[in-house]
């Protein structure tokens, strides 16, 4: 199957075990090679690229989405599980730590 760079522009990016890492921002072609040399990775609403995904770590895309290896977004899994243990208040979360006096 063949897509052109304007449908791969935005399509969402997910980790084989579905964990959503943003959208396709960006396409690099390698002209030496004749080649994609990386996808760039990032927030639909912001200009940061937050992966960049090489050829080698896509699985398959679809239509509906790019799928890349787990390795790709295992450091964002693991905060996100850090951040669900029981317990534990952040600031993000809008809970600060309290003191006793």
């Amino acid at each position: 199957m063949r897509s052109s760079a304007r449908q791969l522009l935005g399509l969402p990016a997910l980790t084989e075990s579905g964990i959503r890492l943003g959208v396709v921002k960006d396409v690099e072609v390698d002209f030496g090679t004749s080649s994609i040399g990386a996808y760039s990775i990032g927030s639909r609403w912001s200009a940061r690229i937050n992966y960049r995904v090489a050829p080698s770590q896509v699985k398959r895309f679809t239509p509906e989405a790019l799928i890349v290896e787990d390795a790709v977004g295992g450091e964002r899994a693991a905060a996100e599980e850090r951040s669900a243990l029981p317990g534990r208040q952040t600031a993000l979360s809008g809970v600060m730590p309290t003191t006793k006096q």
